[in-house]
């Protein structure tokens, strides 16, 4: 009997001639199935090899199996199976332990990048605050680096409180400009709570 022969079967016939150890049923299962049981598993996984394994793992169960199981559903039974062993291969110790590994690795190269981005900005700001004039640089100072609040600094310098904001303001713009062409989210960070 040829492969032909089982390609307009339905499900309850096709799973009949499985039961009797019919190949071809079996190969028509598995060729109308397989893409679909491997992307269900792929967008999970993410993993192309685990999925195959995985698939490989339910078509070869459902095989052995073929005689004792009752199943009523194929696609449901098909897509259970693959349900299961996704979840028992992501709670196996092996895979756990990549994928805790994976994290590490994740988060030690995040922080790598944020000292690095950290130690940029410093030496933008350092460089932008060199480039301002004494008395604008000293309010800023005051205002930023030790927390004075502008009519403590008005006091402290003899100035307006208006003329402490507008060098601030100043300030702010200039710093702003010199970072312009920075990605760095760090820099949102420093600024958000001054504007």
């Amino acid at each position: 009997m040829g492969l032909n022969s089982v390609t307009n079967l339905n499900e309850e016939a096709l799973l009949q001639r499985l039961r009797k150890g019919n190949k071809e049923a079996f190969q028509e299962i598995y060729w109308q199935y397989w893409d679909k049981l491997f992307m269900y598993a792929y967008n999970i996984l993410k993993d192309k090899e685990a999925c195959e394994d995985i698939i490989q793992e339910v078509f070869t169960d459902l095989w052995i199996r073929r005689k004792k199981t009752l199943i009523t559903n194929l696609p449901g039974y098909l897509f259970r199976a693959v349900k299961f062993q996704t979840i028992k291969y992501i709670r196996s110790s092996e895979v756990s332990e990549k994928y805790r590994n994976r994290l590490n690795q994740v988060n030690l190269t995040s922080q790598a990048e944020e000292a690095v981005h950290a130690k940029e900005l410093e030496k933008i700001i350092e460089d932008s605050l060199r480039q301002l004039p004494e008395r604008c640089r000293e309010i800023f100072y005051l205002s930023r680096f030790e927390h004075q609040s502008n009519q403590e600094i008005a006091e402290k310098l003899g100035l307006s409180i208006q003329t402490v904001k507008n060098q601030i303001s100043k300030a702010l713009k200039h710093i702003k400009k010199e970072v312009k062409n920075s990605t760095t989210i760090l820099f949102l960070v420093f600024f958000q709570h001054f504007l």
